[in-house]
């Protein structure tokens, strides 16, 4: 019997609803200042250094994304920077993180760098040691658009500031935690005025972890000196070096 046009639509609903829920997604709002959340996370280029965010379009940040604990891959492209007062802070839009459950937990890392000598590949500032990242951040919950009205995007819950060009260390540092990967033995550390000291290790390995401070290396003011330059060299390192501040 020829199907009624009545009756083709009650087979083709149910299979178009099916096609959608295979599009399982979760949303993001990629911002890195968020007040009513608690986010303040501006970007600096040398974090110690004040007046030293990143700014306009010489700089760029993008979102990596994924299931949570899975791989993460860019999920944003590459936005720009504001000027001025400004600056720091990325023009937020909302992401979609597209191979999760509608609403579900996920990973996301921030990352940043310089527009001006990499363009808008961020695989040649992570060859060139130059890629800024975040910590990964992970979400409880992101926000589910396949539902009336859709649920609001995750904020960024927990993201800390970092540096666009990590290959320096700064005094203060945008986190201490952070640990740089050189491929040669040699680190710049760059402070501006702090009373509180750091000292810099330097680690061959990080599993398991070697860490060992350089010898007279105490990074603190000095009475009428607001910013300071170290170059430093592990004489005994070969290939790949990893450095962080620690304070005492």
């Amino acid at each position: 019997m020829k199907d009624s046009p009545g009756s083709f639509l009650f087979f083709l609903l149910p299979s178009f609803a099916i096609a959608l829920s295979g599009f399982a997604q979760g949303t993001v709002n990629f911002k890195n200042r968020v007040l009513e959340t608690g986010i303040d996370a501006p970007i600096y280029v040398y974090c110690g250094i004040a007046g030293s965010k990143a700014d306009g379009t010489n700089f760029l940040a993008m979102l990596l994304g994924g299931p949570l604990g899975g791989p993460l891959v860019p999920v944003s492209p590459p936005v720009p920077f504001r000027t001025g007062a400004a600056a720091g802070y990325i023009y937020g839009s909302t992401v979609t993180i597209s191979n999760i459950p509608p609403g579900g937990p996920a990973s996301v890392q921030m990352l940043a760098w310089n527009a001006y000598s990499f363009g808008d590949d961020y695989t040649m500032a992570r060859q060139s040691g130059m890629l800024g990242s975040s910590q990964i951040i992970n979400l409880e919950r992101t926000g589910d658009p396949t539902i009336v009205p859709p649920s609001k995007p995750a904020d960024l819950v927990g993201l800390r500031r970092f540096a666009a060009e990590p290959a320096v260390l700064d005094v203060p540092p945008c986190d201490t935690s952070l640990v740089i990967t050189k491929t040669s033995a040699t680190v710049s550390v760059n402070w501006a005025a702090t009373d509180i000291p750091f000292r810099l290790e330097y680690a061959t390995r990080l599993s398991p972890p070697d860490w060992r401070q350089f010898p007279g290396i105490l990074i603190t003011n000095k009475p009428g000196e607001s910013l300071q330059n170290y170059e430093v060299r592990a004489s005994a390192a070969q290939g790949t070096g990893f450095f962080r501040l620690v304070a005492p």
